[in-house]
């Protein structure tokens, strides 16, 4: 069996016993190959037009939309109450407030994260440990009470 280069294709172990002479011949394939890429590369590059942009940024990553496909930019106006939106949703809003506090605060002067990768994660995930110890700790002494409403429209509390 043959590579694309032509050369046979042999066991790691027949790799590695192989003459001088197909080892150079294999440099010198891939070596004009990287030099052709390379030529063609930089060919395109100069015959390659300028392109009119519009370059903006949302969050931590820049965009750029084709300058011919923006009609106008309006500045950011107040938003609208969505009615009937359930009150669960400010808890999330909430939380994605936290997460770009959190960003910000972890963000180098560079723009780039101090806690880079996997990190990141772990400390995402920490605070959801620390958070759900928390809840443990107060659904433990958390005391349920019951309201009860009689005929004529007096309450009165029972504790459970």
């Amino acid at each position: 069996m043959q590579d694309p280069c032509g050369l046979p294709t042999d066991s790691p172990k027949a790799q590695t016993e192989r003459k001088p002479d197909e080892l150079t011949l294999r440099d010198a394939i891939f070596a004009r190959r990287a030099e052709e890429l390379a030529e063609s590369s930089a060919a395109e590059s100069q015959n390659t037009e300028a392109l009119e942009a519009l370059v903006f940024e949302l969050g931590r990553e820049l965009y750029a939309l084709p300058a011919n496909q923006v009609h106008e930019v309006r500045p950011l106006t107040l938003l609208t109450n969505l009615p009937g939106t359930p009150a669960f949703l400010a808890s999330v809003s909430l939380g994605d407030a936290f997460t770009a506090a959190v960003n910000t605060f972890i963000q180098n002067p560079d723009k780039t994260s101090k806690l880079p990768g996997a990190s990141y994660y772990m400390f995402f995930t920490g605070l959801m440990f620390v958070t759900a110890i928390l809840f443990i700790v107060v659904a433990y002494f958390y005391k349920e009470r019951t309201f009860l409403q009689d005929e004529r429209g007096d309450a009165s509390s029972v504790d459970a």
